[in-house]
Formats: structure tokens, C-alpha cells, sequence
């Protein structure tokens, strides 16, 4: 680093600032220019976080719909109307000052000022009116943003769980598919020794055959599940979908009133059932017929 130089009539050398080369400032450039693309990727990061759930796919799905804005706008502007309709006049009121003189003609001295302050009135019933239109064009645009938000989360729900099946079929022929290679490399290995013959090895080809193919629809099937699921939320889909999560249980209702009126309580079954007396039969004796005497 060269601080000073002497100069050539033998005077005194001349201070000189030093020089750095730029190779010392390499370090510390790299180092700013990793913070940059570190703070430029946290936000995808975060995105890719919050989407991991149905939750928040639903969000960003909801944010990235073509309806979303104009819903929101319809709202803003009923909401809006509804902050006019509270107001206490139905427009704002005008103020107009004027003035006319006789300068540029006659030169009479006429002067005048001329002030008016405009405030317009309600009319019967046209508040409450406009009242009742603001709430039902509120009313309106929240009735269209939940039924076009139902329909979204649909779609999204049916692509969720369409590519969460999809990945079940990819990973179980992906099982069949190693397995049937497997079987074929021992089916050869016993055909080449001579305990199997060609018949047994052409089966077990066409399995890996038969298993090769599943696996190519079921590879194309994950494709096409991926991107729906990238169309509706506009990022990739998560790396594995979570488990729907159980149900909780349901809450006991307990209430301090009684909507049905109290049954009576009902008796104890007996353990031995009584039997019945027996019912005593009078049978009258008839005279017998052939033990009487024939009258002579």
C-alpha cells in the first residue's frame, strides 16, 4: 500500500491517500449479496409455510380468484352508499359567492356581492329507503362472496384430496413395481439353473410389464393433480398432504330446562311371574242313554 512519494526537487513527499484494491471488498460483497437473496426468499418461504394446510390454500387460493376484487369492490361501494344514506343530508352542501360590477362598461359604480350556500334536504322516507338499499346490496355481496367462496373451497378440496390419492396409487405401484422386478430377477435366476421354465420368466416380464405401465398412469395422474392444485392456488403443491384430522367429540348438552315432560318411572321387572289359579269347570252329569230301562 503506498502511503507518500518523495517528490523530484527534493522537497518534502506529498501525503497520498492510501488505495485499497478491490479484491478486499470481495468478501464483504458476497456476503451482502447472500442477505439480499436470504431476505428475498423468506417471503415464498413463508407462502410455501402457510400453505401447507387446506386452510391456507384456501387463502391464497381465495387472494389469486378472478371474482375476489370485484366481490370487494361491490361491498366498498354498498358500504359506501350505506355511510351516505346515515348521512344528514343526501349530498354534501355547496357554497357560491359572486360578483358583478359595471367597470368595463359605464363605469357607474355598481357593485354587487352575491352569496349562496345550497343544503340539500331528505325527502320522506328517502333516507330509510336509501338505508334499506345499502343493506341489502351489503347483504347481496356477502350472499355472492360466500357462495363463490364455497365453490372455491369445493374445487380446492376435491384437488387437495385428488392429489393426495394420486400419491397413494403412485407410492403403491411404485411398491408393485419393485416388487414384480424383484420377483422376475429370481424367476430368471431360477429359469437360468433350470428349475422354471420359459413360460414362468414371459409371466413374470409381463408383470414387470403390467407394473411399468400402472406406474406411468399413476406418474401422469400426480402430474395433473399438481397442476390443478398450482392453478387454483398459484404455488406448488406441498411436498405431502396431511391426514384429515379427527373429528372432535361432541359436547353433552346440559340444560337447566326440560322441553319434554317427565316420564313416570318405570317398575322393576319381576323375577318370578305368578302363575294363574285354575278356573274350576262345573260339568253337569247327563243321564246315560243306554243304562236306562225301555218303559214296557
Amino acid at each position: 500500500m503506498l502511503l507518500g512519494a518523495a517528490s523530484h526537487n527534493g522537497s518534502s513527499p506529498i501525503a497520498m491517500r492510501p488505495f485499497y484494491p478491490l479484491r478486499h471488498f470481495a468478501q464483504p460483497l458476497r456476503h451482502l449479496a447472500l442477505l439480499a437473496g436470504l431476505a428475498l426468499a423468506l417471503p415464498g418461504w413463508a407462502a410455501d409455510a402457510a400453505a401447507l394446510d387446506l386452510a391456507g390454500a384456501l387463502t391464497q387460493a381465495w387472494q389469486l380468484h378472478p371474482q375476489a376484487a370485484g366481490l370487494d369492490a361491490r361491498d366498498a361501494e354498498a358500504r359506501a352508499a350505506l355511510d351516505l344514506a346515515n348521512g344528514l343530508t343526501p349530498q354534501p352542501a355547496a357554497a357560491t359567492l359572486g360578483h358583478l360590477n359595471d367597470r368595463l362598461n359605464r363605469n357607474m359604480g355598481r357593485r354587487e356581492w352575491e352569496l349562496e350556500l345550497a343544503v340539500p334536504l331528505w325527502l320522506r322516507g328517502q333516507q330509510d329507503a336509501r338505508k334499506d338499499e345499502a343493506n341489502s346490496r351489503i347483504q347481496l355481496a356477502a350472499a355472492q362472496r360466500s357462495a363463490v367462496k364455497l365453490a372455491l373451497a369445493g374445487s380446492l378440496r376435491e384437488a387437495w384430496w385428488t392429489l393426495a390419492n394420486a400419491r397413494a396409487a403412485l407410492a403403491l405401484a411404485t411398491r408393485k413395481l419393485d416388487t414384480s422386478r424383484a420377483l422376475q430377477a429370481d424367476v430368471l435366476k431360477r429359469y437360468r439353473v433350470g428349475e422354471l421354465s420359459r413360460i414362468d420368466a414371459n409371466l413374470a416380464q409381463n408383470e414387470v410389464l403390467a407394473a411399468e405401465a400402472e406406474w406411468a398412469d399413476a406418474s401422469s395422474a400426480v402430474l395433473l393433480a399438481e397442476q390443478a392444485y398450482a392453478t387454483l392456488t398459484g404455488q406448488s403443491p406441498p411436498p405431502a398432504c396431511p391426514k384429515k384430522p379427527p373429528l372432535p367429540p361432541l359436547p353433552r348438552q346440559t340444560s337447566t330446562h326440560n322441553c319434554w315432560p317427565a316420564l313416570p318411572p318405570r317398575a322393576a321387572p319381576r323375577r318370578a311371574c305368578a302363575r294363574p289359579a285354575p278356573r274350576t269347570v262345573r260339568r253337569q252329569s247327563l243321564p246315560c242313554v243306554c243304562c236306562e230301562s225301555a218303559p214296557t
